[in-house]
């Protein structure tokens, strides 16, 4: 092993060595940003550019739309090439927004109504197949689980402060509908498409709100309460995730060392233990492999996420592997989703090949086996 190899086993024996431990080999994967409008398409794209935005430098907004029949079903047929330990199929926890903004009222309204559109109506919309009838086939065939990504992936003060502005790039957007290649920020502490992110405390009770509100419609388009929440773009307040806890999720996405924005530019950091608890009895979820093949790698990621498997399990961890859906996203590039899932199977035949007793579950299973311990 050389000394690039020592100092990356050593970052990742740090990041598993705290918690619990298991001789179980488990792999689970979260994968966030199901159900999300980004770039609605190769024409939206294209109108966009036209008017001088940027949309090549980030891969979200090139690449990432939302998922299609066609997606799906080449990913069911992936996560389905491989069995475990236990005759089970690989699993996606596909975290997904249930909503997303209603462009045309917003373009009706001139921008002054702000409503939601349902993910199954945005599939219809959007000429998406019968996108929702592949995800029951695939929560029905174990093959994905899907978990609460917030109401929609858009940080909605930006949107009001964008609009008042009567901002270009902002109505290009929903001209198009699109949320992509925003390049203002109102604020250095909030993203575009970070939906919990603030500058003021006063602003968390209506966040707070909108995440609440989301667990009823996340269950009124699945047909189930989410029991994870993972945020979209992150950095949420603790106060949301432990309200939440009111609507059924058990389990919270997080980092060991967290940098929790308290308002006004102060932050605190916060330490959280890997399946420890919170106040309100809420587990901690790590992720600790990465998957992410559209961004550069020293050597090949196929490697790399195995090397990163390897060292969760020495150290008695699952490996949970973190990754995105414009991997796998084909509207906008076919070529994309093909590439990235034909990697991803030949990985998956890796894995069973090198620890014949794997397993693979969903985020919850995971949770669940490890809290049993």
């Amino acid at each position: 092993m050389n000394i690039s190899h020592l100092k990356r086993y050593g970052a990742l024996y740090a990041k598993n060595s705290l918690g619990k431990r298991t001789s179980r080999k488990i792999v689970a994967f979260s994968v966030d940003d199901y159900g999300v409008q980004r770039t609605a398409s190769i024409e939206a794209r294209t109108a966009m550019e036209r008017t001088g935005m940027d949309l090549h430098t980030n891969r979200f907004d090139w690449y990432d739309s939302l998922e299609t029949e066609a997606d799906l079903t080449a990913l069911w047929e992936t996560l389905d090439s491989v069995r475990d330990c236990n005759g089970a199929p690989a699993i996606f926890t596909a975290f997904a927004c249930p909503a997303n903004m209603d462009y045309d009222m917003l373009v009706d309204s001139g921008g002054t109504q702000y409503g939601i559109i349902l993910l199954p109506d945005l599939y219809r919309k959007t000429e998406s197949g019968n996108a929702m009838e592949l995800w029951r086939q695939g929560i029905a065939s174990k093959l994905v689980n899907v978990q609460y990504h917030g109401r929609e992936h858009v940080n909605l003060r930006t949107l009001r402060k964008l609009l008042q502005d009567n901002d270009a790039q902002v109505w290009c957007n929903i001209k198009n509908g699109s949320w992509a290649g925003i390049s203002r920020r109102i604020s250095e502490h909030i993203s575009y498409v970070s939906a919990y992110q603030f500058d003021s405390k006063d602003e968390l009770p209506e966040l707070i709100a909108i995440a609440q509100n989301g667990l009823d419609v996340f269950e009124n388009v699945w047909g189930y309460r989410a029991v994870h929440f993972t945020a979209p773009g992150a950095r949420e307040h603790i106060s949301l995730d432990m309200a939440l806890s009111e609507g059924g999720i058990k389990y919270v996405d997080t980092d060991v060392l967290y940098r929790e924005h308290q308002g006004d530019g102060l932050y605190k950091r916060r330490f959280n233990i890997p399946f420890g608890r919170n106040s309100m009895g809420q587990y901690y979820v790590v992720r600790n492999c990465v998957y992410e093949p559209m961004l550069p790698c020293s050597g090949n990621w196929a490697d790399y996420l195995l090397f990163q498997i390897q060292a969760a399990i020495n150290c008695g961890k699952p490996a949970n592997i973190s990754t995105h859906r414009v991997n796998f996203s084909g509207r906008l590039s076919a070529e994309n989703r093909d590439k990235h899932l034909a990697e991803l199977k030949q990985i998956l035949g890796r894995i069973k090949k090198r620890w014949p007793d794997i397993e693979f579950m969903s985020t919850s299973q995971m949770m669940e086996t490890m809290i049993n311990l």
